[in-house]
């Protein structure tokens, strides 16, 4: 959402995201974007291309076996790349983001959620005022 309307939404957590290729083939925006969240770090280069940058802050994690995490790029079916991809076009564009990988974890594994939502939390609100 941020991604789509950074006027509404600023700041996400995403832990494991779906930047696969996974809309359904009758989705409106396949038209635009038909590879669906892969677009956004390869097929189409989303994230390089979108100047200037958006207003966001991002904090995401994946996994060593996230979902996919032995399937071919080919497949556009690898949650682990696919969050590492995303990592590098953020950097490279000079995003505010963080990435986190869960070393030995598999999908949406809590162990790494309970060990950075406090931290995820603080950082993503960093600088926004406080108090009345």
């Amino acid at each position: 959402m941020v991604w789509l309307a950074p006027n509404l939404f600023r700041k996400a957590i995403a832990y494991s995201a779906t930047l696969v290729a996974q809309q359904a083939d009758n989705a409106p925006e396949k038209a635009m974007y038909p590879d669906g969240a892969w677009d956004y770090h390869s097929d189409l280069s989303l994230i390089a291309n979108t100047t200037p940058n958006l207003p966001v802050r991002i904090f995401h994690n994946a996994n060593e076996m996230d979902n996919g995490y032995t399937n071919p790029e080919s497949g556009k079916h690898n949650w682990l790349m696919a969050n590492q991809r995303t990592a590098a076009a953020f950097k490279a564009k000079g995003y505010h983001y963080r990435f986190v990988l869960g070393k030995g974890l598999g999908h949406c594994d809590q162990p790494v959620q309970r060990a950075t939502m406090g931290d995820a939390l603080l950082w993503l609100w960093r600088g926004y005022p406080s108090g009345p």
